[in-house]
């Protein structure tokens, strides 16, 4: 990665966002309040409601599992007991306990795919992307947010903004330049979020820091809208910089990555991209680590999850959540999805207490 600060990461215009918020909106994901009841369970991926016939999506068929109290060690006695019928006897359980309930659930639809996303037990639990994106505008417009990046989820959507007088450097390191903000998510399943995001200014690397003070989860109710305004208040008093976050990255720094830790991030950008094994080696150095195992007879291929854990990989800590966040802010040509995603797992990677930190030096 080249070591280099670059401030003119896109800056995203009233107009672009006008446009990015009306391809959301056009998809029109419905509400509706019935009771379990009226839901007839067909398969895994199907059911139907007033005679219709939906495709339901994974999220929404565990959703249905949980509301009808279907627990996964029930589900594993079927498994047992049932073998290649567990689906059919499943499904057989789950009518059952449907029919002629009067329960009252939400059922949350795309309407043009005729999807059902989600079931939930309450109509506060989410709010609407067209809510959210009122209330969004409003923050941005009150404390002259810039937006940087937004992404489309297909059924909802995350904003990323940096406020402009935000820049912030730790002490001591030069490289280590940062400039704070505020993500903006909502989402189907996972719900309607709130958090502190920032930008590396060396490489303008982006991350999403959930797990950190400041991030929300809200819900549609007069008390988590009056905690969502307060914490954007209080978040712009001190300039959206978390107040753990000097201490984390400090934290993190003179760490080694685990063998776990390597593993886990050279998974999250293949699953996420064209990256090969032999392309990563460049950021995430697996095949140092391997041979360097290797030359005192250990095969890294053979430990046991703990021992991956407490293996000290070739990656320092601190690097490898940059590589990841570098790779998803910077790097073209690889085919790089779910970006917004991407720089959440590394925010959660930055939160976590590195695996290698906790290892003493034995004098036996």
């Amino acid at each position: 990665m080249e070591n280099w600060i670059n401030p003119s990461k896109t800056i995203y215009t009233n107009d672009q966002f006008d446009k990015f918020k009306d391809t959301v909106l056009n998809r029109h994901i419905a509400r509706k309040n019935i009771s379990l009841g009226e839901i007839q369970i067909i398969s895994d991926s199907v059911a139907k409601y007033a005679g219709l016939t939906f495709k339901l999506d994974d999220a929404a068929f565990k959703s249905l599992l949980r509301i009808l109290g279907i627990s996964k060690g029930l589900r594993s006695k079927l498994i047992k007991d049932f073998g290649a019928n567990f689906f059919e006897k499943l499904i057989e359980i789950m009518s059952a306990k449907t029919q002629g309930n009067k329960s009252s659930i939400v059922m949350m639809v795309d309407v043009r795919k005729k999807t059902i996303l989600n079931f939930l037990t309450s109509d506060i639990a989410m709010v609407s992307n067209q809510s959210y994106f009122k209330e969004i505008e409003h923050v941005i417009d009150q404390f002259g947010l810039q937006i940087t990046d937004m992404h489309d989820r297909g059924n909802g959507f995350s904003i990323s903004t940096l406020a402009p007088d935000s820049e912030w450097g730790l002490k001591g390191l030069k490289d280590e330049v940062f400039k704070f903000g505020l993500n903006f998510e909502n989402d189907p399943v996972k719900g309607t979020r709130l958090a502190p995001f920032n930008q590396r200014l060396v490489c303008t690397n982006g991350m999403v820091t959930q797990d950190m003070l400041g991030a929300t989860h809200l819900i549609n109710t007069r008390d988590s809208w009056e905690n969502f305004f307060s914490t954007v208040n209080g978040l712009d008093k001190i300039g959206y910089k978390p107040a753990e976050f000097a201490a984390t990255v400090q934290g993190s720094m003179g760490q080694k990555a685990s063998i776990a830790e390597l593993e886990y991030a050279r998974n999250l950008i293949k699953a996420n991209s064209a990256f090969t094994d032999e392309t990563l080696e460049t950021y995430m150095p697996y095949r140092e680590t391997e041979l360097a195992y290797a030359k005192d007879n250990l095969d890294i291929h053979l430990f046991n999850p703990a021992q991956k854990k407490n293996a000290r990989s070739a990656a320092s800590y601190w690097d490898l959540i940059n590589d990841i966040t570098y790779i998803s802010s910077n790097v073209s040509g690889m085919g790089v999805k779910n970006i917004d995603k991407i720089q959440m797992a590394a925010g959660r990677l930055l939160s976590k207490t590195p695996d290698t930190s906790n290892i003493v030096k034995s004098p036996f």
